[in-house]
Formats: C-alpha cells, sequence, structure tokens
C-alpha cells in the first residue's frame, strides 16, 4: 500500500512530518495531568519541596563547579527507587511527565 510505504521512508529519512490535521486532533485529546506509577529505575530524583509532606532524604553529591572546575558537595533529594510508587505532573509544553515524587501509599 502506497500510505504504508511513504511511512516506512518517512521513517528511514528521518522525516515523519505528520499532516496539520494531526497536530489539530492533538488538542482534543485529554491528558491526566498527573501519572502514578511504579519507578521504571532508580534514575529520578524526588522534587518534593513541601515541608508540609514527607520530605525526602537528602544525600551528598559532589559536583563540579563548570566555570571553577572546583568540586563541592551539595544536598540533593534521593533518588526513587526502582518499583517505588511515585507521581509526576504532565509538562504541557513537551507532552512529558516530569518533576516526580515518591507517593506512600
Amino acid at each position: 500500500d502506497a500510505e504504508y510505504n511513504t511511512a516506512c521512508d518517512d521513517v528511514k529519512t528521518g522525516t515523519n512530518v505528520q499532516p496539520w490535521e494531526f497536530y489539530e486532533a492533538a488538542d482534543d485529546v485529554d491528558e491526566p495531568i498527573y501519572r502514578v506509577e511504579l519507578a521504571k529505575s532508580n534514575q529520578s530524583r524526588c522534587s518534593q519541596k513541601s515541608s508540609s509532606y514527607r520530605r525526602c532524604d537528602q544525600e551528598a553529591v559532589t559536583q563540579t563547579d563548570k566555570k571553577t572546575g572546583r568540586e563541592a558537595e551539595v544536598m540533593k533529594n534521593s533518588k526513587i527507587a526502582k518499583g517505588e510508587v511515585r507521581v509526576g505532573s504532565l509538562v504541557e509544553e513537551s507532552g512529558s511527565y516530569s518533576r516526580w515524587m515518591h507517593l506512600e501509599v
């Protein structure tokens, strides 16, 4: 089928441009503003900042200053372990979820 072949060619060349109707219809799709899931890896850091909720344990992380090249220890919120329940909020500009936080159940 010609449409299938065109789609395959688009993937091969990296030009996957959707028709304007695709983007117009995308505006009508309801996306939940929060996502609750089990953490897929242990790469996300908890972004909890409110003192009225559970605060994450903080850990010392060594960072290198880009300007001076000196290393310094800074405190960062702990990572969310793989398999832990977490909640993230929708970033409307990108359509992805970010700002993950621990969720106690």
